[in-house]
């Protein structure tokens, strides 16, 4: 019989095999919530010791119902914020990747603010200007199960210009949110 309840949150894994992997070995059952709502995850978090999050804002509303919780983690962290980077990409409008940069992960926070990157070169724009050709500026955090960084949206937009997606694949409108993100091109470099 398990000693400890371990629940996770809504998330875009679709299994939980690592953490199993790991938990249950120590005693842990390990449950995956599918609640479409605050008011469904907290009546499955009551008897839970441990939460596993990873989009889910734990507040004190969900800390209250989680009497027997000791321990929130967070999926994403444990990275070292100067050695990590995100990529931009400047891709044309099939995806193909025409340039990329780097910028370390320190650049961007939690808090929510707007957060300038500075090319270190052009990525190829003068060709692509003459041409007229529709450009995406894409920026890839290298997210994975365990290293993730959180752009900041605002909900429900007039309208969106933002997008989801990898060069790989196609690229989804995202008409509820925009990404407090902006690209400017400009001819000569900013002071």
């Amino acid at each position: 019989m398990p000693t400890y309840k371990v629940v996770a949150c809504p998330s875009d894994f679709d299994n939980l095999d690592i953490e199993r992997s790991v938990l249950e070995p120590a005693g842990a059952e390990v449950t995956k919530s599918c609640a479409q709502s605050t008011e469904a995850l907290l009546s499955e978090v009551g008897d839970a010791d441990a939460l596993l999050v990873q989009y889910t804002q734990i507040g004190s509303h969900l800390l209250t119902q989680a009497r027997k919780c000791k321990i929130v983690v967070r999926y994403g962290t444990g990275y070292d914020p100067e050695k990590t980077f995100v990529k931009l990409l400047l891709l044309d409008t099939r995806g193909k990747v025409l340039g990329e940069a780097a910028f370390p992960y320190a650049l961007f926070s939690y808090k929510e603010k707007w957060v300038d990157v500075v090319l270190p070169e052009p990525l190829g724009l003068g060709v692509l200007a003459e041409d007229g050709e529709l450009l995406r500026v894409a920026f890839d955090p290298g997210a994975t199960r365990y290293k993730g960084i959180y752009f900041h949206y605002t909900r429900n937009p007039k309208i969106s210009h933002s997008l989801v997606g990898t060069a790989a694949r196609e690229f989804q409108e995202t008409p509820d949110r925009e990404w407090l993100i902006r690209a400017y091109f400009v001819a000569e470099p900013v002071p």
